[in-house]
């Protein structure tokens, strides 16, 4: 095995023409230093070459940094985010100073909560408003077009509304007001109106051949000035006769906004019911869900798997792997409870031989600043890194992590004099032959004293 010394002390035998004497005046850590600058310039050379040869061939594989430039180190991590190198990394392009990290955990215990849905989503004690048309007469051949009008009333304001309808294709029924109702209920304006205001159709049946069309909300409305080709019910020359009915029967009891809201870690995910849109909902629905919901998104962020079977009232949040344990809180305003329960679960001593690797990715310098750049990491899936001098820090990292094994290209400078010298065995002569040559220089330079202006 090569060292830093094996090398100097070889070298110095070559200048001084045989065993090196305590009375050298050369100093064995001056030529350990010239070792160390000609093994990081040979190094830096050999990887800049092969760069431009990639770069100027069609040759699609990747760059290849030989192994015996390499240098191995398990370090360990602080507040599961930065190690440091015992070495500064070699000066080279895009970080390749550092070959690869792993991350290594000894953790393997993997943390499994469930939550219990206790109590539902009670459905609310309520009677719509709802407004009512009903047709007694028409002509017997319905017109292509009629334009209605009225005004509708949200509480606060009144709105002016109008429906072109088309009654092409509804030219069907022994009665043409049925004919008319049901081409209103089917245009696309009266449609809009429903979905503006948040209104559903309210179903009537027809009879002894009139039509019937009406509309209900579960709010306080107005519903009034109902015209067909702008003339009132009165006005028989639009071939039509009509009630409007405004019931104002809107009234609501049992009310109140009920939410699951878990927090994992410091991410918060919430899952909102209001009475008035979803009615009751079951223990079994709140817990399908909130699986529905987020699994996915918790599972890319803190690799969670988040689970329920069908027809059940527990949710399941299990770590993925080995990542150190998560911290998991519960609250349910309103109608909901929920508890939560955690299950201890040993994972057996071999499933460290299984484990897979984690190897992280490099990223950019400056990339942890970048915003565009955390939602890409986030949506990768991958674990990254980003090299600060000697200092390696893992990127936003959400697995417990003990140390990380380095694979890097260790400044000459860092490595000890009796440690392993990383360079290949065909460049020891190299190193060798150019510091005996730089020696050869510096013996043949006579030491200029004259103060004759000539340097």
């Amino acid at each position: 095995m090569a060292t830093k010394k094996k090398l100097a002390e070889q070298i110095l035998r070559v200048v001084q023409g045989g065993n090196i004497s305590d009375d050298s005046s050369i100093d064995i850590r001056e030529v350990m230093a010239l070792v160390d600058q000609e093994r990081d310039a040979i190094i830096k050379r050999e990887i800049m070459n092969r760069i431009y040869a990639k770069s100027t061939t069609t040759n699609t594989a990747e760059l290849e940094i030989t192994g015996d430039f390499l240098t191995r180190e398990f370090i360990d991590v602080v507040d599961n985010s930065v190690a440091r190198l015992k070495s500064m990394p070699i000066n080279l392009p895009n970080d390749m100073g550092v070959y690869r990290v792993e991350a290594l955990s000894k953790n393997y215990t993997k943390q499994k909560t469930s939550i219990t849905i206790t109590a539902g989503v009670s459905a609310p004690n309520t009677t719509a408003e709802f407004a009512t048309v009903i047709f007694s007469d028409g002509p017997q051949v319905l017109d292509s077009i009629y334009n209605i009008s009225f005004t509708f009333n949200d509480g606060s304001i009144d709105h002016k509304i109008k429906l072109k309808i088309n009654t092409k294709n509804f030219d069907v029924q022994l009665y043409n007001t049925i004919n008319l109702t049901e081409a209103i209920k089917s245009s696309s304006d009266f449609k809009d109106f429903l979905k503006r205001f948040s209104l559903n159709n309210n179903l009537q049946t027809t009879f002894d051949g009139y039509g019937v069309f009406s509309f209900k909300g579960l709010y306080t409305f107005t519903f009034s000035d109902f015209k067909i080709n702008g003339k009132e019910s009165g006005d028989s020359s639009h071939g039509f006769t009509y009630t409007v009915t405004d019931a104002n029967t809107f009234s609501q009891t049992n009310i109140s906004d009920s939410q699951l809201e878990v927090q994992i870690n410091s991410d918060i995910y919430t899952l909102d019911y209001t009475d008035e849109d979803y009615g009751a909902v079951s223990v079994f629905e709140v817990a399908k869900n909130f699986v529905d919901k987020f699994s996915y998104e918790i599972a890319m962020k803190n690799n969670i798997s988040v689970t329920c079977t069908p027809g059940s009232d527990t949710i399941t949040f299990e770590e993925m792997g080995d990542s150190g344990g998560f911290t998991i809180f519960v609250s349910a305003p309103g109608d909901l409870s929920a508890s939560l329960t955690e299950i201890a679960e040993i994972q057996p001593a071999m499933f460290s031989k299984f484990k897979k690797r984690r190897i992280l990715t490099r990223m950019p310098s400056g990339g942890h600043h970048n915003n565009l750049f955390h939602k890409s990491a986030v949506m990768s899936g991958r674990e990254f890194y980003y090299v600060e001098a000697n200092r390696i820090y893992m990127y936003k990292n959400n697995q417990f992590t003990t140390s990380l094994e380095v694979h890097y290209i260790a400044s000459s400078r860092g490595i000890g004099p009796d440690d392993e010298y990383p360079v290949p065995a065909d460049f020891e002569k190299e190193i060798i032959v150019n510091t005996v040559n730089l020696f050869g220089l510096m013996k043949k330079a006579k030491e200029d004293l004259v103060n004759d202006n000539i340097g």
